[in-house]
């Protein structure tokens, strides 16, 4: 359920220029979390991939043969998920981001830490416990930041972070390092792609990436991701999507 303020309708009529947000208004509200207030609702089943839209014939097919199915035009949508099983299929050699939980604050901590990512920071330093505990609390449950892992085979391979202001997402991309030299920063970055493709929310990416990180730098040109300014050793780049 979505609950909009009037003054915020009035925001977005009178400030809206993007055919988008004047044809469905929310993308608006979504692409400025840092004006708006927003909430996440967060489900106990990663269920991002999957499509339930009736947007073609066989979209309308489909869901005809599904109340078929269940008997009864009044079910809940769990009911219905379980009786048909997840209509997105995955490659099990493919990169799946799912959203992060607070149990993947570790992991997330061990891949900024690694000293090779620390090496490329800003900070050039390790970031402590306590420190990354406060930061991870902060963001997990943000509706302006994406945090996703990265699975491959079942097994968490790296991390990415999106933080969302006025539509553009600043990204953040760590590949764990036991993983590293297999390719699998380009395989995150697609991921990552395919992941904002239809969100609403993002509608350009940038990245600041250390000039010395030969590999990123590489990677994020492999993914269309264009040279937009420099920043002493960092260079920054952009996507539009």
């Amino acid at each position: 359920m979505r609950g909009l303020t009037a003054n915020a309708l009035r925001r977005a009529h009178s400030e809206a220029a993007d055919p988008v947000e004047r044809e469905h208004v929310t993308p608006f509200l979504y692409r400025r979390p840092e004006r708006f207030v927003l909430a996440n609702m967060r489900n106990d089943l990663p269920l991002g991939r999957e499509g339930w839209t009736v947007d073609t014939p066989d979209d309308l097919a489909f869901v005809r043969r599904l109340v078929d199915q269940m008997g009864d035009d009044d079910f809940p949508w769990r009911a219905a998920w379980a009786a048909v099983g997840p209509r997105a299929t995955a490659d099990p050699g493919e990169v799946q981001l799912v959203p992060a939980g607070r149990e993947h604050s570790a992991f997330f901590l061990a891949c900024r830490n690694d000293e090779e990512a620390v090496r490329h920071s800003r900070t050039h330093r390790p970031i402590a416990r306590t420190e990354h505990a406060r930061w991870f609390s902060s963001v997990i449950d943000d509706p302006g930041v994406r945090m996703r892992v990265a699975m491959l085979a079942g097994e968490p391979v790296g991390t990415i972070r999106v933080e969302v202001c006025s539509g553009v997402g600043e990204v953040g991309v760590a590949v764990a390092p036991t993983f590293r030299g297999r390719g699998l920063g380009t395989a995150l970055l697609e991921s990552l792609l395919d992941d904002v493709a239809t969100d609403p929310q993002v509608v350009a990416l940038t990245a600041s990436v250390h000039t010395g990180n030969t590999p990123s730098m590489r990677a994020f040109a492999r993914v269309g991701f264009h040279q937009a300014g420099a920043d002493g050793s960092f260079r920054l780049l952009r996507h539009d999507l």
